[in-house]
């Protein structure tokens, strides 16, 4: 199927906005628009919104740029979302008793009013006998969603940075077999190959000492570590011993010029081809 919707990824980091929109083709992926703006200090920090309404700004400034009609999808900061793992209900249950069981298990888990969150769910690998429960404050996410629609735009998906670098990759068609690392500002954003389990993380590290904090994290209790595909937001040398990819490499049609740093946009890019909720 091939659409006229433009769908526009809009990643929301400490030191700017990313957007990418795509069409698409019978022949693939259009790249329609890309855009970058950044953002004063103090904005966002650590994934919290302090100053909603300078991001409304930025956020204006994009809707002028864009169609009335799009798909706009958002990924929640990395550092806000809470994961946990909860036993999967027995397939007898039927509604409301299944949703009524994972909200039981969300709240004991999560140790919080399950009223303040909003929770999704996936079964990490097929026929697994638990599922992987995210959730996020729907405080904050109000808070997002109000600087969106303060500036004349309305998300139509709300996903988390995870998939939106695994929807990236698999668009891609890199290995299945690679860990994926992405370096934030402060932070290295990372998650399981596309053939494993999903699973995820934020650690700290330097550019000389992240692959080694990768290693102790995901050799915890998974597989031997593998090799590793890197993209980032910084301007500076990729780790040693990762494959540095572009996201542009999904992409059959694009005009010039290309972004200075197209890795900066995986994550947005990931948003914009993420697949559809059927």
């Amino acid at each position: 199927m091939f659409f006229s919707l433009w769908q526009v990824g809009l990643d929301i980091q400490m030191s700017g906005v990313r957007a990418l929109a795509v069409l698409k083709r019978r022949y693939g992926w259009q790249v329609r628009y890309w855009w970058y703006h950044p953002l004063d200090k103090g904005v966002l920090q650590n994934g919290n919104l302090h100053k909603p309404e300078k991001l409304t700004e930025v956020f204006r400034l994009l809707a002028q740029l864009l169609p009335k009609n799009i798909s706009l999808r958002i990924n929640l900061p990395a550092q806000r979302i809470l994961q946990k793992s909860i036993p999967k209900p027995d397939k007898r249950l039927r509604e409301p008793a299944c949703r009524e069981f994972i909200q039981f298990n969300a709240k004991k888990q999560f140790s919080i009013n399950d009223q303040t969150l909003s929770l999704d769910y996936r079964a990490p690998i097929k026929n697994s006998t638990s599922l992987l429960m995210t959730a996020a404050h729907q405080q904050e996410i109000n808070a997002w969603q109000n600087c969106l629609e303060n500036a004349g735009l309305k998300p139509n998906v709300i996903d988390i940075s995870p998939c939106a670098l695994r929807y990236m990759a698999a668009e891609a068609k890199l290995s299945q077999e690679h860990i994926l690392l992405h370096q934030l500002e402060n932070e290295w954003l990372w998650t399981s190959p596309l053939n494993t389990p999903f699973r995820y993380g934020l650690i700290s590290g330097t550019q000389e000492n992240i692959i080694e904090e990768l290693r102790c994290v995901y050799s915890d209790g998974y597989r031997p570590m593998s090799q590793i595909y890197y993209t980032g937001l910084l301007e500076v040398a990729p780790p040693k011993n990762t494959i540095p990819w572009s996201p542009f490499l999904a992409f059959k049609q694009f005009q010039p010029p290309l972004p200075a740093l197209p890795m900066s946009f995986a994550l947005a890019g990931g948003l914009a081809v993420r697949p559809k909720d059927f």
